[in-house]
């Protein structure tokens, strides 16, 4: 018994949904949340809030034909710098890193 209930934990933390054939479930009902905006613990990290607004934008008005073709460029393009700057954000440059990148690049460096 107390097996299971620790599974039920583990399996929770892990975001899984596990039933066991021998249990009497018959039926399992999931709810989707579409809107991360309503739900009480959204996924979305600070850094990418900008990327996804950008990107909603440009998706809202790169069909219209009420829209001019210079707004949808402009949209694209802050979509795009956006995504760049959220992904600059989320990865983490270590010294190690430069150090390597430094490395690198005097090793491909012509000596004289």
């Amino acid at each position: 018994m107390e097996n299971r209930i620790e599974n039920r934990i583990k399996n929770r933390m892990e975001n899984r949904i596990e039933i066991s054939p021998i249990s009497n479930v018959s039926e399992v009902v999931i709810e989707y949340v579409a809107d991360e905006g309503r739900s009480k613990n959204p996924s979305v990290h600070v850094y990418l809030e900008e990327a996804l607004m950008a990107y909603m934008y440009y998706k809202i008005v790169e069909r219209k034909a009420s829209v001019p073709a210079n707004e949808k460029a402009r949209a694209r393009q802050e979509y795009y710098n956006e995504r760049r700057k959220a992904n600059a954000r989320i990865k983490s440059f270590t010294k190690e890193e430069a150090l390597k990148t430094i490395r690198k690049n005097f090793k491909q460096s012509p000596k004289f």
